[in-house]
């Protein structure tokens, strides 16, 4: 009975859908059928082909879909998709651009991908604003507020980055990179206690995390306490005894 109704839905999506093609150009009303048809098979095979990471096949039957149905804006999501993870970055935010345009309150995930892409190419401005109006659209949206922190914290504002940050980790407890950047926020901030008790966390988390162990020592450094960052000097040497940082960090408190 579900399934039912759901083909049903599909076909008076698909019927509504001719009908506005049909009264927007001079096709008839079989031939627009037709491209529509055509448009969600090519769709289909185009997701198949993502879903097997072969891209360029993906790329070259949304661009079918597109052509068939230019107004398809899941087509041009998935073809923007395809082009992220092929890393061709201006395209992904033509294409995401055109997703929004042809569904302005779009679902944040548009915008998070649009401000990933601008993230990529470092117009980390940009980046700002997408995933300040995928906040908005979904205020529970964690990427977007890693991503927003992130973006934050390369440009140094560290005040903005560690709210960001703190709403990740409230959202999702258990991300230890959200620990990290927070930490690392604290410890250019000159919070010391804060930016140990975040590395901790990481260590609980992940305990072979050499990066957590190397901060916390130097923010143990930075306290005075050289007791407890020798140990975790010796600690991050234990799990990569080649690793600069953590020999540049022992041979300060030998």
């Amino acid at each position: 009975m579900k399934k039912k109704i759901i083909l049903t839905t599909l076909f008076l999506s698909l019927l509504f859908s001719a009908v506005c093609v049909y009264g927007q150009n001079t096709k008839s009303y079989d031939d627009s059928i037709a491209d529509l048809v055509g448009a969600m098979s090519a769709y289909g095979r185009g997701e198949a082909a993502f879903g097997q990471k072969n891209y360029d096949k993906a790329i070259t039957e949304f661009n079918e879909a597109i052509r068939l149905n230019p107004s398809y804006k899941d087509a041009y999501a998935m073809r923007g998709l395809a082009h992220y993870y092929k890393k061709n970055y201006d395209n992904a935010i033509a294409d995401y651009t055109k997703t929004i345009q042809l569904n302005p309150d779009s679902v944040e995930t548009y915008y998070t991908m649009r401000g990933g892409s601008y993230f990529s190419i470092k117009d980390y401005d940009r980046a700002i604003a997408d995933f300040t109006k995928s906040i908005q659209l979904n205020p529970n949206s964690a990427d977007a507020y890693t991503m927003r922190g992130v973006a934050y914290f390369i440009k140094k504002d560290y005040s903005r980055a560690i709210p960001d940050l703190t709403k990740a980790i409230q959202m999702d407890p258990n991300t230890v990179g959200n620990y990290i950047m927070r930490g690392t926020s604290y410890y250019f901030t000159k919070d010391y206690d804060r930016a140990i008790t975040d590395y901790t966390k990481v260590i609980q988390l992940a305990p072979n995390n050499l990066e957590a162990y190397v901060y916390r020592g130097l923010s143990y450094y930075q306290k005075g306490d050289k007791n407890r960052a020798l140990t975790d000097a010796n600690a991050a040497l234990r799990i990569d005894p080649n690793n600069e940082s953590a020999k540049e960090l022992y041979s300060q408190l030998k």
